[in-house]
Formats: structure tokens, C-alpha cells, sequence
């Protein structure tokens, strides 16, 4: 992990994600001592370039253009938190991204929207910090927790592991497919 306190966030830039919000909500934490590291780039980089200099964040959030898949485990190992959605979209209800599943495979505290999707997770409560969607402020409000107890941080990050390995391998995935 990064000595700095370290947020990580990567994806598409499609409205599901709301990387508007998680930007927000950097704003919010902006004199803290937290670094966002966003990666990624699509339909929404230029709103959220513009954001970044509107909110004048250039100082703590460092926007990475998208990489090669390969390299993403590397950025996410040196991260404290990871994020997952925020959008207002009803896909976002429905959704439970890939960055989640990597980020529980690593071993990470998760920070992503309450939705019916991520509730579909045994245990969701104790394995995320679930938040309102399209909220800023309780994002905020959660990256400051983790960042202020690491005893949760850690209990969240293990819990997310040992979920990924009881119900996200793919042997317990398929396994009922193959059950003939």
C-alpha cells in the first residue's frame, strides 16, 4: 500500500459508475490527506477533467488514462480503498462490476452504492461499506471512516477476500451448471 492514504477507482466513465460523484466527494475531502487515483477514460473523461479544474483538484487526484488490464493489480495493491458504482442509473441497481470482484480478490476494503445488487452478496453489509447512490457526501463521509480506522478497513478488506473465495470462484460459479 501507498503511505498515502489511497482511493482507486477504475472503469469506463460511463454514467452507471458516476465517477462525477466520486469526484465530488474528492472535493469534499480535498484537505485531507487522501490521494484518488482514477484510471480509465470514455463517454464522460471530459466532464470529469473539467470538474477536476473546476474543483481545482489537480493537487489530489491524479487521473490515469486507461491501461492495459494487466497493470490494474498493480495500481489496486497499493490502494487502501477501492471503489465500485455511484450512479443515479437504474442499471446501476441491476450491476455488480468486475472492479468489485477484483477488488474482493485482492483482499480490499470496498466502498460502492447500496443497490439490490450488491444486497444479493451473502453478508453485503460486513463484506462493503454500502452507500446511497449518487451521494457525495456519504462517499465522503466513507472514505474517511476507512481512512480514520484501519482495524474496519482491514476487517472489511479480509471479509471481502474470504467472500470472493467461498462464492466468486468459478468452481462455486458453475458448479451447479455441471451438476447433471
Amino acid at each position: 500500500e501507498d503511505t498515502e492514504f489511497t482511493v482507486h477507482f477504475h472503469g469506463t466513465f460511463i454514467p452507471v459508475q458516476g465517477v462525477g460523484y466520486i469526484i465530488e466527494a474528492s472535493n469534499l475531502l480535498k484537505n485531507e490527506d487522501i490521494h484518488f487515483r482514477i484510471i480509465g477514460s470514455g463517454q464522460e473523461s471530459n466532464r470529469i477533467q473539467a470538474l477536476i479544474e473546476k474543483f481545482e483538484l489537480s493537487r489530489t487526484v491524479e487521473r490515469i488514462p486507461k491501461i492495459p488490464i494487466t497493470e490494474l493489480p498493480g495500481y489496486m495493491a497499493k490502494a487502501h480503498v477501492a471503489l465500485g458504482l455511484f450512479g443515479d442509473k437504474e442499471r446501476t441497481q441491476r450491476s455488480i462490476p468486475n472492479k468489485v470482484f477484483e477488488a474482493m480478490a485482492m483482499g480490499k476494503a470496498i466502498i460502492t452504492a447500496d443497490t439490490p445488487a450488491a444486497r444479493e452478496m451473502p453478508d453485503a453489509g460486513n463484506i462493503f461499506m454500502l452507500v446511497p447512490a449518487a451521494d457525495p457526501r456519504a462517499l465522503a463521509e466513507a472514505i474517511l471512516r476507512l481512512k480514520n480506522d484501519e482495524v474496519y478497513r482491514k476487517r472489511l478488506g479480509s471479509a471481502a477476500f474470504a467472500m470472493f473465495q467461498e462464492e466468486c470462484l468459478p468452481k462455486k460459479i458453475v458448479g451447479d451448471l455441471l451438476v447433471v
